[in-house]
Formats: structure tokens, C-alpha cells, sequence
């Protein structure tokens, strides 16, 4: 049973050596985006919530792209949270984000991603996540600083004078994203600040961008029989969860599990 996480690539690369079948699959990269938790609040709850009640507030936004055909939409939404870097290989960067069980840190984080096509080339789309990553560690400096940007900077395609407080813990490098992310995740997630905006008034003044968002889910998929989870030409190899490229998160990773627990009760 191999159940590896979406950014175990060298096991993609060793099953690809060992002739395991996989085949490219869509994905979707982009930033992550921090707000002072207080504004989330005020836009979701009003002014009269107690949030020590309730709890601080989420959002969930979607928007349509300049074609009309895929969307900007947020992911991982961490309300009183906090950014992490989750780098996984040497001269890399990546970030992520996560709350601690009481959501009660005074920023809310997200990530706001764009959704990318499958590439032509099995490897391509890990390829394209590695150089965004190695970009945005030699950008941020080298040392796991991220390249960051304020929303309304990136609005007006300028760079900061100054960086907001940010719960980054390796520190933050001023840039402008649109000279080194690839252009249609830019302009799409141009278009979706607009949309947020609207819904969440603040969304792209107060909004800090911390890039970039590359592991939203895996590029690759591990072929496999959709009944018993079998590998689709290597018998006795059962792949499941993100990993596999079946699954978009802990819930659908946990059903992945149960899935193949009653099959292999069954047999």
C-alpha cells in the first residue's frame, strides 16, 4: 500500500523508473494571501459578533478569470493563523499555511491559487512548481526569506516601500510578483482580488501576498484500478490519497483509506 503525500516526488520519479504507470493531471498554484483577522470578522460577522463566541471567522471565495474559464479561488483558508514555510527540497520555497486549534491568532491566512492544466510532458507540471519555487528562493534572498507584496501593490504592478507585519517566520523580501510569476497565474489572480474584493471590502487594501502556493495538490497521478485501488499494471501495489492524485485534502485522503480497508476486508 503506498500512501505517500502530493509532494513525495521522488517516489513519483522512482515508480516512473520502475515502470509504474502515471500520467500528468491538472493542479493548481498560486499565493498566499494574510489579512488582519479583525477585518475577516467585521466582513463576515458584522460589528456586533462576539467572535470569543463563535469563533474566528472563515471565508470561502471563488471568481471567474478573464476567459471565463477557470477560476480564481481561495484554498486552506487558516482563520487566526499563521504562514509556514514547507519547503521540501535544497534551494526551494514554498509556503503553506495552518491555525492552531483556538483560531485565535490576530491574522487570517489563504491561499489563493489559479487553476493549471495538465501538462503535455508527464514531469511538466512538477517542473513548472520547481521553478517557481527555486525563483522564489533566490528572489526572497537565499535564505528562506519569501518573496512578498502588499494586494494593492500588486494591483498597481509597483513595488513596496515597505512590508506589513506578517506571521512569515523567515522574514519577507519586497517584490513585484508580476516580474517573476508566471504571467496567467498573475493576471487570473488579478482579476479574482477584484471579484474578493467586492465580496469582502478591504480584501486587496489590507491583503499581504506571500509567494508562492505550489502544493495545492499533485501534477501527477499514479494510474490505478478505481474499484480495488490497484495500481493499473503493477499487481499488489494499492495507491491512495493525495499522493496517488485521487484526493484533494484530509477528508477525501481518509475516504481514500476506508475505500481500501473494505476492499481488502472483501478479499
Amino acid at each position: 500500500m503506498l500512501a505517500v503525500g502530493h509532494s513525495a516526488r521522488s517516489i513519483y520519479e522512482l515508480l516512473h523508473s520502475r515502470g509504474v504507470t502515471l500520467e500528468s493531471k491538472a493542479f493548481a498554484m498560486g499565493v498566499r494571501v494574510e489579512h488582519p483577522q479583525a477585518l475577516i470578522n467585521l466582513r463576515q460577522l458584522g460589528p456586533r459578533v462576539d467572535t470569543r463566541l463563535t469563533g474566528s471567522a472563515e471565508y470561502f471565495l471563488t471568481a471567474p478569470t478573464l476567459n471565463k474559464t477557470c477560476s480564481a479561488y481561495s484554498f486552506c483558508m487558516c482563520p487566526g493563523g499563521v504562514l509556514v514555510p514547507c519547503a521540501s527540497e535544497e534551494g526551494t520555497l514554498a509556503t503553506n499555511g495552518m491555525s492552531y486549534s483556538r483560531r485565535n491568532g490576530t491574522f487570517a491566512n489563504g491561499a489563493i491559487v489559479v487553476p493549471i492544466e495538465k501538462s503535455e510532458s508527464l514531469f511538466g507540471g512538477l517542473e513548472f512548481q520547481r521553478k517557481t519555487e527555486r525563483d522564489a528562493f533566490n528572489l526572497g534572498g537565499k535564505d528562506y526569506r519569501a518573496p512578498a507584496q502588499t494586494i494593492k501593490a500588486f494591483m498597481e504592478h509597483h513595488l513596496d516601500k515597505a512590508l506589513p507585519k506578517s506571521t512569515y517566520p523567515c522574514g519577507l523580501t519586497a517584490t513585484n510578483t508580476w516580474d517573476w510569476l508566471d504571467q496567467r497565474i498573475c493576471k487570473s489572480l488579478y482579476e479574482g482580488f477584484l471579484n474578493f474584493d467586492r465580496k469582502i471590502p478591504g480584501f486587496i487594501n489590507e491583503g499581504l501576498i506571500v509567494a508562492p502556493e505550489t502544493r495545492t495538490s499533485s501534477p501527477l497521478r499514479i494510474t490505478r484500478n478505481n474499484q480495488t485501488l490497484e495500481s493499473e499494471n503493477t499487481r499488489g501495489l494499492f495507491v491512495l490519497g493525495e499522493g496517488a492524485g485521487y484526493a484533494g485534502g484530509i477528508v477525501t485522503s481518509a475516504a481514500d483509506g476506508v475505500r481500501l480497508a473494505y476492499f481488502a476486508k472483501r478479499r
